[in-house]
């Protein structure tokens, strides 16, 4: 009779709570960067009068790290759930193919149905009430208008995006969870063949990414980073003492990564989420005692992510003539925030319809 994987990830009482607090900080710095980016000017405009537009300017200095935090979750993912899978084949129980297939949708699917009927409302209503189509033909760079298709939509609740799909509507930030969804499952094939044949899983492996690459080089510098958390979590460290020092290194790469090209971006993103995990895993001790609050955003960084941008946008557009303007990015994030509450309540209450599992830790990345 089939059953439903149940991840079990042994980590230490100070490394849990330094992942925790790791996932807080990227999902804000993904979450206030986008609206930064969509309420206030462009810092060449800001530039022009900086002693006026100082917090403005913070605040761009601040959360310019998205792209950075959206590679470093593709790594924690492959960290936790990779190196689970990782760990269990090293032990010779690699998970049934169905079982971890329904581990695996029944955690995503609930949420992405939400995020998808979420995107379609507020794009709908933007689109289709308001006439905002102009505006939505530009965001971020992103055209929502000919991304808001039937074709999308369900290319995206099945995470084919941005592989062979474009992400639904004005929800381009899907992309990173779209990879990481593809990367569970060819992770688990790949395993699947080393248990038949170690030596071909190899070859398939170095041959599809290297073949892959040449047509999608992102997918297959992604899947090179996701591959390196399930490595780097197998690992025996033990001579590593200072994780302070590990942190400020992985900080700098990141900033390092900001100005660099996207696909180097994206290694030395790998590399700094590395430091991050090492960091956390090398600690000795709580910094302080964890609430349920950052215990539970830490928990849903999934559905934050899947749902924040659409609610912005619309707040965007709703706000087109006093759009730039730190009421306006804080009211949009507000909005985003309510949007969320209601997909973790929306997304719960489809959950009851799956099997019931223990979760844990790290589980929805």
């Amino acid at each position: 009779m089939s059953s439903v994987w149940r991840p079990e990830i042994q980590l230490t009482r100070p490394e849990s709570q330094l992942l925790d607090i790791i996932r807080l900080c990227l999902i804000l710095q993904v979450v206030v960067g986008h609206a930064v980016a969509l309420f206030l000017p462009t810092m060449q405009l800001l530039l022009i009068a900086p002693t006026q537009n100082v917090s403005d300017i913070l605040l761009k200095l601040l959360f310019r790290f998205g792209p950075q935090s959206a590679y470093i979750f593709v790594f924690l993912s492959g960290l936790l759930v990779g190196g689970t899978l990782l760990f269990e084949f090293r032990q010779g129980r690699v998970p049934r193919a169905t079982d971890f297939a329904r581990s695996r949708l029944f955690r995503l699917l609930p949420t992405a149905i939400v995020a998808l009927l979420l995107t379609a409302v507020f794009d709908g209503f933007g689109l289709l009430a308001m006439h905002k189509l102009d505006l939505y033909r530009n965001v971020l760079g992103h055209d929502a208008v000919a991304a808001f298709t039937v074709t999308n939509f369900l290319g995206t609740l099945l995470f084919l995006q941005p592989t062979f799909v474009d992400a639904f509507g004005s929800n381009g930030p899907l992309w990173t969870l779209g990879y990481i969804a593809q990367f569970y499952f060819c992770g688990f094939a790949i395993l699947k063949l080393a248990q038949l044949n170690l030596q071909l899983a190899a070859t398939v492996t170095v041959g599809s990414t290297l073949a892959f690459g040449y047509v999608r080089p992102e997918w297959s510098i992604l899947f090179v980073v996701w591959v390196t958390g399930a490595c780097l979590r197998n690992l025996s460290l033990s001579q590593l003492s200072k994780p302070s020092a590990l942190f400020l290194a992985g900080f700098a790469l990141v900033v390092f990564a900001n100005v660099l090209p996207p696909l180097l971006s994206a290694v030395t993103s790998c590399a700094a989420g590395a430091l991050f995990s090492l960091g956390a895993r090398c600690s000795q001790q709580i910094i302080f005692k964890a609430g349920t609050f950052l215990r539970s955003v830490a928990n849903e960084s999934y559905t934050i992510y899947a749902v924040h941008f659409p609610a912005l946008v619309f707040v965007a557009m709703l706000s087109e003539k006093n759009r730039s303007s730190l009421a306006t990015l804080l009211g949009a994030l507000i909005t985003a925030a309510i949007a969320t509450w209601i997909s973790v309540f929306l997304s719960r209450q489809l959950s009851n319809f799956a099997p019931q599992t223990e979760s844990s830790r790290g589980d929805k990345i």
